[in-house]
């Protein structure tokens, strides 16, 4: 946020000249990783090489993005895991009965689905799809009876209830307003219920209605003074909390038990008497007992800082018990304590925003330190645990002290190798990278030291460099910084010296040559070789040119700091820059320049007199307080809601060239103020006053995810065959450049470790398919094949049966293939290598087996059988008969496949029929070279005769032979049924193979 100036005028001025008004919020879904969020604003940001991001602000504690509510055991101090993400305050809780939370406030998601500040949350912690009443503002206060819920607040309209401020809705189903219920009110702040009145409590009144209709009864009216703040009912009075001074006709100082009937006035004797301070804010009935919570002093003329006991009969007398915490908002009373809220600090239990106390004696706060970072106003109990709910978003153990600097990881989280010294109160303004060195410029506090202006920090470890201590005034607290060659600008507040020169060697010493005489306000520099650009609300420039009156100004960096005086983009109010080769981008609240539709966002020259782009207009309705390039985009922050007539809440991205009409797709949002951006093509990076991002809480700082997650799958491989019912057991995995924890999902065909599909023969496909945390998705599809055929194995040279002499040569010749192809054999052996020499010294019977085995595993086994006779007792050669052709092995692969369409007029398959890659492979294997006659027949099926569709022949040799069969015949494709195909051989001498048939089927 930029420090107060004197520009409040100028602003309004430009308001009226442009007759523009504030525009309302836009919603905006918006991504952001669960990194982690600051309590306080973020000003100024830089990112390393390493993706590591330098942020620096107001803040005191980062901690992990946890949102708006949050669960509490008695046990323990850190939030219940689960609990969906609130992304605005939560001011009122109520417990649906059956271990479930109504919430209420200014939120407008819960766990990223849209909640227009009512939300129900079922006992498992997950938001319930279906209880969706919506209000049009706040919510303030929530009461349950039965199966109704009271809301108030400063809503019109509720529950598809218009004109009211309170609403009776259900608690099942969607949640809708009864319409039997009317009541019509100023403001809520309070509700109770007591029997069949519902008191309710306004900034300016007290009134009581019917619970069933809301008709108000006339008679009570115990007319406070003032508004009401907090309502309790007891057996015998209402206890009322507030502002007033006077009530139910007693004065009575912000705390009075009113009776619940007649004209509700209060009890006389019961007056504990709160004082010092704007009253009670909170009220809690235990027993005989009532705790009180407010900013009060006193009680009963008694010292109680914020929270008191008092009795609940009698005189209301006061306790002793006296946590002395501070201004408490809320309580919550268990049987393991008394819980307060609110802007509380226990300093010696180190516990602020939400403590607990034992509910007697003197009441010290014991260390349960959950430690929110920031103020807790709703709390509920549940047995001995609490939900609590108010402005934080996040608490724990996790959070860590870090006084204005820090630095994330690339996914967002906090790196604890970056701690560099400092002390609460510290304020960062602006940042800048060299190397390994980090200079930060604001007002410093150092480990107990007095405030300084200007520093740099190793990046290794974020420790101090002792020795470079320039001399800047705290009082100007420099809030732009800009590095060039060897020197490092600043751009300070100072009335006479609002730019400064310093070495970045030694001790950092000033160049007091360098003197351009700025008077005024620095908010931006910008720095290209010699030229050094400058921006903010000064109004004279010197350096020997006085009356020059620029608030956007080029500046040599070397000698003097001379004025190009020539260089002049008529302008003022500039917050921001972004320089871009021989472009310069401005962002601020300045009138339009040049004639153009460019208020507060325009596009100079960075050389010659400044000429302004006309042509490039994206019109932000307000102020531009950050820029950041990305390749041909430029990021753009502020606090504008529009660009042009596009929604655009805060944040949008623009081209750096043409129009500069904003990206359409670009729909992320802020809440508030964007003050700090830095971008790559993966992230965007955004920092300032906002609780919010869309749909997340996103406190301070947010990160923009635009890289898309990875698969990793291993098995099934690309291509891999696999045996049929063979034990595949998937391998995959997910990464995303923001790491492990941004992935959402990562989900397969089967889960990682499960057995893949294998028990059908044929083309099978696998899938994985991941999402990060930010909705980037990748999928991968990979395709592999289960075998189911055996190798076949062929016998050359020794037919089955052959005889040979002792010593004879004899040569064994054997081949191997596989249905895929003789690629696809992965072993062929048998006792001695294909071409080798029998052994055929010993007389005898012998079998001669070889072994094959394919790539998956399938093995097939082949024998002959030979045998060897001594020379004078070989039996004579029997004349060999002529062999007989046979075909055998007919097979289709699938056996149930879709057939191929084709085009109509070439028909041809078409390229997409082709990538369907339709059909089946149909072997056969041949005893001699024939060719062969193949038959589709439809069977006979009931009264209709099987029918002759057409013949094809298909040339083949004398071993295993293939083709694809398309699912066409005859020029036509076949219809979804079951078919026959029937082979029969024929070779050139006109002998003819035994018909063979086979069955198979057309899938639709």
């Amino acid at each position: 946020m930029l420090a107060a100036n004197r520009w409040g005028t100028i602003l309004g001025w430009i308001a009226l000249a442009f007759g523009l008004a504030p525009a309302a919020a836009v919603a905006a879904p918006g991504a952001a990783t669960t990194g982690w969020v600051t309590n306080g604003p973020v000003h100024a940001m830089a990112t390393d090489d390493a993706g590591r991001t330098y942020i620096g602000g107001s803040f005191t504690y980062v901690g992990p993005r946890l949102g708006s509510a949050i669960a509490l055991t008695a046990s323990g101090d850190q939030p219940a895991a689960g609990f969906p993400d609130v992304n605005g305050q939560v001011l009122a809780i109520a417990d649906d009965g059956a271990g479930g939370w109504f919430l209420g406030g200014t939120f407008t998601a819960v766990g990223g689905i849209a909640r227009n500040r009512l939300a129900h949350i079922r006992a498992d912690r997950t938001l319930d799809p279906a209880w969706d009443p919506g209000a049009d503002n706040t919510v303030r206060t929530l009461v349950r009876a039965g199966a109704a819920l009271y809301a108030g607040g400063d809503f019109i309209s509720a529950g598809g209830r218009p004109g009211t401020r309170v609403v009776k809705l259900a608690t099942t189903g969607t949640g809708a307003g009864d319409p039997a219920f009317s009541l019509s009110s100023g403001p809520v702040r309070a509700l109770a219920l007591s029997g069949s009145g519902l008191y309710v409590g306004t900034t300016t009144t007290l009134v009581k209605a019917d619970a069933a209709t809301g008709v108000v009864d006339a008679t009570w009216n115990p007319a406070p003074s003032t508004g009401v703040n907090a309502l309790a009912t007891g057996p015998d009075g209402l206890y009322v909390g507030g502002a007033f001074t006077t009530i139910g006709g007693q004065s009575r100082n912000g705390l009075a038990k009113l009776s619940l009937t007649g004209t509700g006035a209060a009890d006389p004797a019961w007056n504990p008497d709160v004082s010092d301070g704007p009253g009670v804010q909170a009220l809690a009935l235990a027993g005989d007992d009532l705790y009180v919570g407010g900013g009060f002093a006193h009680v009963g003329g008694q010292a109680h800082y914020g929270a008191a006991k008092v009795a609940s009969s009698g005189t209301g007398a006061v306790s002793a018990w006296n946590p002395g915490v501070g201004p408490v908002a809320a309580i919550a009373v268990t049987s393991a304590g008394v819980y307060l809220g609110g802007e509380v600090y226990a300093p010696a239990a180190n516990a602020r925003y939400l403590v607990r106390v034992a509910p007697d004696g003197t009441a010290a706060a014991d260390h349960w330190t959950p430690n929110p970072n920031a103020a807790v106003t709703a709390l509920a109990a549940a047995g001995d645990d609490v939900l609590a709910g108010g402005s934080f978003t996040s608490a724990g153990a996790g959070m860590r002290s870090r006084a204005g600097l820090s630095r994330l990881l690339p996914d967002g989280r906090l790196d604890t190798t970056f701690d560099p010294p400092s002390q609460p109160g510290s304020e960062v303004k602006a940042l800048a990278l060299d190397g390994g060195t980090l200079y930060v410029a604001g007002s410093l506090g150092l480990d107990g030291g007095p405030p300084v202006g200007l520093r740099r920090f190793s990046t290794a470890t974020g420790a101090l460099d002792p020795a470079w201590t320039p001399t800047t005034d705290v009082a100007a607290e420099p809030q732009a910084l800009a590095l060039s060659g060897d020197s490092v600008f600043a751009g300070t507040g100072l009335s006479s010296d609002a730019l400064l020169k310093f070495s970045t060697s030694g001790s950092g010493a000033r160049d007091t040559t360098w003197d351009p005489d700025a008077d005024g306000h620095v908010y931006a520099l910008a720095a290209s070789g010699t030229d050094l650009y400058v921006a903010g609300s000064f109004g004279v420039l010197g350096n020997g040119i006085d009356g020059v009156y620029r608030d956007v100004v080029k500046l040599s960096t070397t000698g003097t700091g001379a004025l190009d005086a020539a260089w002049d983009p008529q302008t003022f109010a500039v917050f921001t820059m972004a320089l871009v080769g021989d472009d310069l981008y401005l962002g601020g609240a300045f009138p339009p320049i040049g004639g153009a539709h460019n208020a507060r966002l325009a596009k100079v020259s960075a050389s010659g007199t400044g000429a302004v782009d006309t042509a490039w207009e994206p019109q932000p309705d307000d102020d531009v307080t950050a820029l950041a390039v990305s390749g041909g985009d430029l990021y753009v922050g502020g606090t504008f809601t529009r660009l042009g007539v596009a929604s655009h809440a805060r944040i949008a991205k623009v081209p750096l060239n043409g129009t500069g009409a904003p990206d359409p797709a670009f729909t992320f949002s802020a809440s508030d103020e964007v003050d700090a951006i830095t971008a790559s093509p993966d992230r965007l990076v955004i920092g300032g006053a906002f609780t919010s991002t869309g749909s997340l809480s996103t406190q301070g700082v947010a990160l923009f995810d635009f890289s898309a997650p990875s698969v990793d799958l291993s098995v099934p491989a690309d291509g891999g065959r696999y045996r049929i019912g063979q034990d595949v057991r998937a391998a995959y995995g997910c990464t995303d450049p923001g790491g492990t924890d941004t992935i959402a999902s990562c989900d397969g065909t089967v889960p990682a470790g499960a057995a893949i599909d294998t028990s059908t023969p044929g083309a099978h496909s696998f899938t994985v398919d991941t999402a990060d945390t930010s909705g980037n998705a990748a999928t991968k599809t990979v395709s592999y094949w289960v075998d189911d055929t055996v190798p076949t194995i062929a016998f050359g040279a020794l037919p089955g049966g052959a005889t040979y002499t002792i010593g004879e040569r004899a040569t064994i010749t054997y081949s191997c293939d596989d249905a895929a192809g003789a690629q696809d054999i992965a072993t062929c052996a048998g006792p001695i290598p294909s071409g080798g020499l029998l052994d055929t010294s010993t007389a005898g019977a012998f079998t001669f087996s070889v072994t094959a085995t394919d790539r998956v595993g399938n093995t097939a086994t082949a024998r002959v059988s030979y045998s060897v006779w001594p020379p004078n007792l070989k039996p004579k050669p029997t004349p060999t008969p002529t062999p007989k052709l046979t075909l055998s092995a007919l097979k289709l692969s699938p056996s149930a496949f879709r057939a191929e369409p084709r085009g109509a007029a070439t028909g041809k398959p078409t390229a997409a029929a082709r990538k369907l890659k339709r059909g089946t492979r149909v072997q056969f294997t041949l005893s001699a070279a024939a060719r062969t006659t193949f038959t589709v027949i439809r069977p006979k099926k009931g009264k209709v005769k099987a029918k002759t569709l057409g013949t094809f022949t298909v040339a083949g040799t004398a071993k295993i032979n293939r083709f694809i069969l398309r699912g066409r015949i005859a020029g036509k494709t076949l219809k979804p049924g079951k078919y026959q195909l029937r082979a029969q051989a024929k070779d050139t001498k006109g002998t003819k193979s035994a018909i063979v048939v086979t069955s198979f089927t057309i899938k639709r």
